[in-house]
């Protein structure tokens, strides 16, 4: 069995590559009416509905599209072996699944050379080769996979199936996927559901009748609210896009290498873009922007700035320009003196009002960093100990009596 998935051909896949070449952001994606399928099944031909629904589900986001491939082809559970267990030989199993497969490649023997006495499926004698693992053997080797166990002790470790049978894979693994990213045609119609009064007795995701409703009606698609299931967030909500079979005839699609999205951070899913769409995306287009890309220049954009430089008075200990773009490009000093009176400035106009100054080692400053500095020049001039020049003296010792 091939570790990849084949990927669909797609349909007009030229058609969707054309316009997704056109986009610089996810907005303009999202503009353009894109749907997106997360599967780890092969796809042979054109797309087509479920079997138990007849409805081809999408998303309008990568993100919550892929969140439906699974981790891995299965899961399983295995117990940490306690201390007094972990010098314990393993047993054989007439089931030769991947711990005894493990265990016989590790020890370079088969099952015949064990000559086990059964007592029904469990191995009542057999002969230890002196190579033979132990509970702690295959406890470590599973730690080495990157695994470890949870409070209870217990493993759970990710398998899929081989030529050779059911096989542990590393815990970093993910299984091989692919997101089917569809472009609707200009007549592609969508409609929210309208549920039957019966439809309303099941789950929105199980009212099987109102879709096949929906389908006789000719309906392209329908809207409704479904839920993902996130290892670190439970059910997570998000809008489901049905697809019934006369709207998938209006589908130009291709489909992309891709595998499970998921995480912790709070905003896994309603950030829109993956790892994978914005490297299929950046490949078509180099200008494409990712929306963290788009809200750090933003940011970035938006800051403010003062330009200091080494005070030109003895007395001073820097000074910040206070220019505006207006104002004239030689005057116009703040002076710690003054320490409200600073102005702060854009990027843009604090780097034309470094480029008038030539004097005085100039420099652009954050404005945190710069109202730091202010004040803490305030607060060193306001620790600064004057004496007042009407001070009140101390009362005289009075003049000694001469004797």
């Amino acid at each position: 069995m091939s570790q990849d998935i084949i990927l669909a051909e797609g349909r007009d896949a030229e058609r969707v590559r054309k316009h997704l070449a056109s986009c610089n952001s996810f907005e303009e994606v999202r503009a353009l009416g894109v749907l997106f399928h997360g599967s780890c099944e092969d796809i042979e031909g054109n797309l087509h509905g479920g079997g138990y629904d007849g409805v081809f589900w999408t998303a309008d986001r990568p993100s919550v599209a892929q969140a439906y491939i699974p981790k891995s082809g299965s899961t399983t559970w295995l117990h940490e072996p306690r201390e007094d267990e972990r010098e314990d030989y393993l047993k054989p199993s007439k089931h030769i699944g991947f711990v005894m497969r493990w265990a016989l490649d590790r020890a370079g023997v088969t099952m015949e050379d064990l000559d086990v006495t059964w007592n029904g499926l469990q191995a009542w004698s057999w002969t230890i080769p002196s190579n033979w693992p132990t509970e702690g053997d295959f406890d470590d080797m599973i730690r080495g996979l990157g695994y470890g166990p949870d409070f209870r002790g217990c493993y759970t470790v990710s398998t899929r199936y081989t030529d050779e049978g059911e096989t542990i894979m590393p815990a970093e693994w993910t299984l091989p996927g692919q997101l089917v990213i569809a472009l609707p045609q200009e007549d592609f119609t969508f409609k929210a559901a309208m549920w039957s009064e019966d439809g309303l007795g099941y789950a929105s995701h199980n009212r099987v009748a109102d879709f096949n409703s929906f389908s006789q009606g000719g309906q392209h698609g329908f809207s409704m609210e479904d839920c993902l299931q996130s290892e670190f967030h439970g059910n997570v909500g998000h809008e489901a896009f049905g697809i019934l079979p006369e709207g998938i005839k209006r589908l130009s699609w291709l489909s992309i290498p891709a595998v499970r999205h998921d995480g912790p951070d709070m905003d896994v899913f309603a950030k829109p873009e993956t790892p994978a769409f914005v490297a299929f995306m950046k490949e078509l287009n180099p200008s494409y922007r990712t929306e963290n890309e788009i809200a750090m220049s933003t940011e970035k954009d938006n800051r403010l700035y003062a330009v200091m430089s080494d005070s030109r008075q003895p007395h001073d200990k820097s000074i910040l320009a206070r220019m505006a773009p207006a104002r004239s490009k030689e005057t116009g000093f703040w002076t710690d003196r003054d320490p409200e009176a600073v102005w702060l400035m854009k990027r843009d106009d604090a780097e034309d009002v470094l480029s008038n100054i030539h004097w005085n080692n100039p420099r652009m400053v954050r404005a945190e960093k710069a109202i730091k500095i202010i004040e803490t020049q305030r607060d060193a001039l306001l620790n600064l100990q004057v004496k007042q020049p009407f001070e009140v003296g101390q009362p005289e010792d009075a003049t000694p009596e001469l004797g």
